[in-house]
């Protein structure tokens, strides 16, 4: 169990925190393919970093969950980064924010909004293939 956590943790880390860096140095002004690009290049990194350190290969499955448990939140982070604010605001709009973010299908919803739904379906389809064959 801990070393699912572990994946979860690092992948979704991995994936998410360029975004946030980017998001957090240029505020509105992140390209786009940027964003996509610094997160397929995280996982890229701890694949090469986790196969050098240690000889295996990380779960990818496990940082497969790691994106789409941690994207919402993450994404929220990225884009109080841009200080614009709601238009309006309604009573209990927190409960619902904390609501979208425990619920991980909401990262393809967001990733749809921010642009960044190229690398998340690249990392699914990427990352399901290497998690089948890990299984082999």
């Amino acid at each position: 169990m801990q070393n699912r956590l572990y994946w979860i943790v690092v992948g979704g880390f991995a994936f998410w925190l360029p975004v946030i860096l980017l998001y957090a140095i240029w505020r509105q002004n992140v390209n786009v393919l940027a964003l996509n690009l610094a997160s397929l290049a995280g996982l890229v990194v701890i694949g090469v970093a986790t196969q050098i350190a240690y000889r295996q290969t990380p779960r990818w499955g496990w940082v497969l969950l790691g994106i789409y448990i941690l994207g919402p939140t993450a994404m929220f982070i990225g884009a109080s980064f841009t200080h614009l604010s709601p238009s309006t605001s309604l009573p209990g709009e927190w409960l619902w924010l904390i609501m979208f973010c425990l619920f991980p299908p909401m990262t393809l919803w967001l990733a749809t909004l921010n642009g960044m739904i190229f690398s998340v379906f690249v990392a699914t389809v990427a990352l399901l293939i290497c998690a089948y064959s890990q299984l082999k």
